[in-house]
């Protein structure tokens, strides 16, 4: 198993309730881990995701197959020795 992290901008402004539809549809994808939204930074979607089971161009599909405008600005990988890119906040973090 290679687990990796994308980080997706959506376009559209969303409300708690769209936010929380996406996060549960896009978190039930087949290969997804976990998809989350940060409250401060409404329009950024991190997905952590099975890099041997999904790619992550399937992950930004899924995203835009719900009617929103989307692209993928960043990919993050877990093989760093646990630590990864905390993009949201800028800093590099130990998970």
């Amino acid at each position: 198993m290679y687990t990796g992290d994308i980080v997706i901008h959506i376009d559209e402004e969303l409300d708690n309730d769209r936010i929380h539809d996406l996060e549960r549809q896009i978190g039930d994808e087949h290969g997804v881990y976990s998809a989350c939204i940060h409250e401060k930074t409404r329009h950024l979607m991190i997905v952590d995701f099975d890099a041997t089971e999904l790619r992550p161009s399937a992950i930004v599909q899924a995203v835009r197959g719900r009617g929103l405008h989307a692209e993928m600005i960043g990919l993050v990988s877990s093989a760093w020795g646990g630590r990864r890119r905390d993009i949201l906040k800028g800093s590099l973090i130990v998970w």
